[in-house]
C-alpha cells in the first residue's frame, strides 16, 4: 500500500493496497450421544506492505513517519460449539461456544497523512496498528424456541481506538492507536 500526498495537501493512494491473506480452515464434527460438538481451525498468513512516497508531516501527539513498512504475521483461530437438546422439549437446548476473531485496520486507517475537517481539526491515520484478536465465549439456555438467554465474555487484544490530543493554536489532532485490552461481558435475552 502506498500512500503519497497529492498538490492540493489532501491524502491519496499512491498504488493498490498490497494485503495478502491466505487462509486454511480444517473443521470437523461429532456426536457423543445428545451432545453435538463441531470444531475447527483457521490458519490465517497475512502480508501487508506500503511505501510512504513522500514523509507524513509529524502532528503533535504522533510520531513522524517515514519510509516502507512490511508486516508480514500467521495467526491461529480456533472455534469449538458444544450443543446438548434437552429431553422432552422440543426446540430446546443448552449450547457453548469460543471462537477467536480477528479485525484488521482499513486503509483508512492506516493512511498516516492529515485529512482537514476544518481549520481546527485534523485526522489522521496510523500505519503502524496492529490487527484486534477477540477471545469470544458464549453459553445459552434456549426455551421452546421462544426465550433464549446468552451470557457472554469477550477479550479483545490490540483494541483500535481513537486518541485526541491538543495541537497547537487550539487545534485537535484525532488518531489512532493500539490500547493493551478491552473486556466486554453481559447477557442477551432474546423473546420472539
Amino acid at each position: 500500500m502506498s500512500f503519497r500526498k497529492s498538490g492540493s495537501g489532501r491524502a491519496v493512494r499512491g498504488a493498490p493496497v498490497a494485503q495478502q491473506v491466505s487462509r486454511s480452515t480444517p473443521q470437523a464434527s461429532r456426536s457423543f450421544g445428545r451432545l453435538e460438538t463441531l470444531a475447527g481451525l483457521r490458519v490465517e498468513t497475512t502480508s501487508r506492505a506500503f511505501d510512504l512516497l513522500n514523509d507524513a508531516p509529524p502532528l503533535a501527539g504522533l510520531p513522524p513517519l517515514e519510509g516502507e513498512a512490511d508486516d508480514r504475521y500467521t495467526d491461529l483461530f480456533p472455534s469449538a460449539f458444544l450443543t446438548l437438546p434437552i429431553q422432552g422439549r422440543s426446540g430446546s437446548n443448552l449450547r457453548a461456544s469460543y471462537s477467536r476473531r480477528i479485525s484488521r485496520p482499513s486503509a483508512s486507517q492506516l493512511n498516516p497523512f492529515p485529512s482537514f475537517e476544518d481549520t481546527l481539526t485534523i485526522r489522521r491515520g496510523n500505519p503502524a496498528l496492529s490487527p484486534e484478536h477477540t477471545d469470544a465465549f458464549e453459553v445459552s439456555a434456549r426455551y421452546k424456541y421462544l426465550v433464549t438467554v446468552t451470557p457472554f465474555y469477550n477479550r479483545t487484544t490490540s483494541p483500535i481506538r481513537r486518541l485526541l490530543t491538543e495541537g497547537t493554536s487550539g487545534t485537535r489532532v484525532f488518531g489512532l492507536a493500539n490500547l493493551d485490552l478491552q473486556e466486554t461481558y453481559g447477557v442477551d435475552l432474546s423473546v420472539f
